[in-house]
């Protein structure tokens, strides 16, 4: 399987929450902060292995065994294409199962990912950590000595390792 995003994932923490968390007032610091949102983002989004932020992505199955599983949770599901023809009806999913009877290669497109009013409060005390250390110790290096934040691992371990609630 192949993933290509199409639209880029809409921010889920604005810059005035971002900026509560740093204790920063004024907006000298705008970009710095607007940037380790962004990051923070990128990061949390790798290490669980979920979308975060509304997007559309693409998923190409060169091979097609007829039935699939997506790797995450669909909001809509906009586009399927079989051997280069759209296929029309979209077919229904089942949860994350995608079941079709056609040849590959199939091209699933989605939306899918949290929203600000989804996001998990654990992810997003996770990234409000990492915002603030990215922000504070932008070199991460320091006459004194920086210790890990274990903090965000304990918030994210249920979503790395998809636990059910």
């Amino acid at each position: 399987m192949y993933t290509k995003i199409i639209t880029p994932p809409e921010q889920v923490i604005d810059l005035a929450r971002a900026k509560l968390q740093c204790k920063i007032t004024g907006s000298d610091r705008d970009p710095d902060v607007a940037d380790a949102i962004a990051a923070a983002r990128d990061y949390a989004q790798r290490e669980i292995g979920l979308p975060i932020g509304e997007q559309t992505v693409e998923f190409t199955y060169p091979t097609w065994c007829g039935s699939v599983e997506l790797p995450c949770d669909v909001t809509s599901l906009l586009s399927v294409s079989a051997a280069g023809a759209d296929v029309s009806p979209l077919p229904s999913l089942v949860g994350r199962r995608l079941t079709l009877a056609a040849a590959a290669p199939v091209v699933v497109t989605i939306t899918c990912g949290w929203t600000a009013a989804t996001l998990p409060a654990t992810v997003k005390a996770a990234m409000l950590l990492l915002i603030a250390d990215l922000v504070r110790n932008p070199q991460a290096q320091s006459e004194t000595q920086l210790y890990k934040n274990e903090t965000f691992n304990g918030l994210m371990w249920m979503y790395r390792e998809r636990l059910p609630l």
